[in-house]
């Protein structure tokens, strides 16, 4: 009988599931469809203006050239008039002094038509074709939600030992800065920088070149993180994060989740890490930006404060992971 009653149970918990897929499923398949239609709007308008102009171009040499040959055909008419009025006057002249009159006639019928100027057939295929692809991504730039978001990182916020550029860009690992003031913002036990923006709503996408650095951490950090003691990384901490750290055996990736070990196999080390976040759903995703291919995602996250982006260069082991994380900025000419 109990075992019947277990069986039953895990029936229903499995029919649970089946639905829960589906509606899921359903749901990311809505978000898809409108995502590409979106971007087909963006290609239909697109080909729709570069036709525009296009036409607008064609029309404009047509009505050039429509204008020079009714130029041309109403000075073939004078002149034909004129070669008329001419053979009246031979037939009528036929003594050589009255012949010199008819001279100085020709020779002003032959300046009446004047050349128009000349009308270029040639379409500017650079500007309506040329590398056509290429120009429509760097406008689609533009559109695309999310894009990628301008971050930098917040010094107040380094622990001592780690160095930011002055265009809050860069940060590496170097000896412990003298006179630091110990804000309650600095982390003092961990080689962590905030960003500077405060994140509370919407998608947001940033990219973190990590080169060839054997450790490091990314991801999302709560603003109430504790920034002086011993902390996880992990979400009941307030920390969303993905991380490389050497082991004996070698360098492994792991997502950082409250429970089970999380390790990943990217089929390649990203040189470029692209870290997603949507507030309200409460997702945080980590890509390899070089092919956007897929490393781990956060997506059950409930935020109920402000987020900063999180960045840890890992400190020198044994002289190496010395090179920057670099935050990669949005392009300015898109």
């Amino acid at each position: 009988m109990i075992q019947t009653e277990q069986a039953s149970l895990y029936q229903v918990q499995t029919n649970n599931k089946i639905m829960l897929i589906k509606e899921h499923a359903g749901d990311m398949e809505e978000q898809v469809s409108a995502e590409f239609g979106c971007l087909r709007e963006f290609l239909l308008q697109e080909e729709e203006r570069v036709k525009e102009r296009l036409q607008r171009e064609k029309e404009k040499r047509l009505n050039q050239l429509e204008e020079v040959l009714k130029h041309t055909t109403d000075k073939i008419g004078q002149l034909e008039q004129t070669a008329d009025q001419l053979r009246v006057k031979l037939r009528e002249n036929e003594n050589p002094a009255q012949l010199r009159g008819i001279k100085d006639f020709i020779g002003g019928a032959e300046i009446m038509f004047e050349r128009p100027p000349e009308v270029c057939v040639d379409l500017p295929e650079g500007e309506f074709l040329g590398p056509l692809q290429y120009r429509t991504w760097r406008r689609m730039n533009a559109v695309l939600q999310p894009g990628v978001t301008a971050v930098t990182l917040n010094p107040d916020t380094a622990y001592p030992r780690l160095w930011v550029s002055t265009c809050c860009t860069q940060v590496s690992v170097g000896d412990i800065q003298p006179n630091l003031p110990n804000n309650p913002e600095r982390f003092t036990r961990y080689n962590i920088v905030l960003g500077s923006q405060a994140l509370t709503s919407g998608q947001h996408y940033w990219v973190v070149e990590v080169g060839t650095k054997t450790a490091w951490g990314l991801g999302v950090a709560a603003a109430s993180v504790n920034r002086k003691d011993e902390i996880s990384l992990c979400p009941d901490d307030g920390f969303w994060t993905l991380v490389l750290r050497e082991e004996r055996g070698g360098s492994e990736y792991e997502a950082c989740t409250n429970h089970e070990e999380s390790l990943l196999h990217p089929p390649r080390p990203p040189r470029r890490v692209g870290v997603y976040l949507d507030y309200g759903r409460g997702v945080v995703a980590f890509y390899d930006a070089g092919d956007m291919s897929h490393l781990f995602t956060f997506s059950d996250a409930t935020f109920t404060e402000p987020v900063f982006p999180y960045f840890n260069p890992w400190p020198i082991i044994k002289g190496r992971n010395r090179e920057p994380l670099i935050i990669i900025s949005p392009d300015p000419e898109v």
